[in-house]
């Protein structure tokens, strides 16, 4: 996973700089907040807790982001069958309504979220909270049920080879 966030660096730094070195940087602030959000002096108190509501705004941005880009991925294929005559044109706008959702100075997954889905997801939530309980549920038993005839057996070689031990 770390490999896929060492960036190379840009031209205008120096050879010797090193992208990873930024990621660890980044890595060591993150883990620093953690350490000090449980024990902190008194006088740094109101740094670490500024620091700690930057980060979690940060993940509120990223988690919106990847709640409008999955209605958007589900919505895909038909907007593709609607908008076909568009041609080559519809895989530009698709790129430009991504970068439209992700860009920090656009804010667009924001945007689409507070201006579009939050009224269905409110509307909804009763549905999906039920819906998502019934497949947990139901997800629990299919594994017990799976699970029951391989635990017995292992259970009775267990038994079989305490008892003769």
């Amino acid at each position: 996973f770390f490999f896929l966030m060492i960036r190379r660096p840009p031209r205008s730094t120096q050879s010797r700089s090193s992208a990873a070195s930024d990621v660890y940087k980044r890595q060591a602030e993150y883990m620093g907040v953690l350490v000090e959000l449980g024990a902190t002096p008194t006088g740094n108190a109101v740094e670490t807790k500024e620091r700690h509501m930057k980060i979690m705004m940060e993940a509120r941005e990223w988690l919106t982001y990847w709640v409008v880009y999955a209605v958007a991925a589900i919505c895909d294929p038909v907007l593709t069958i609607l908008l076909f005559w568009l041609g080559p044109m519809l895989g530009i706008l698709k790129m430009a309504f991504y970068v439209f959702l992700f860009h920090p100075k656009t804010k667009g997954a924001q945007w689409v979220y507070e201006n579009v889905l939050r009224s269905y997801l409110q509307q909804y939530e009763k549905r999906i909270d039920d819906a998502i309980t019934n497949l947990s549920t139901e997800l629990d038993q299919k594994v017990v049920q799976a699970a029951a005839p391989q635990a017995k057996k292992y259970g009775v070689e267990f038994m079989k080879s305490s008892i003769s031990k």
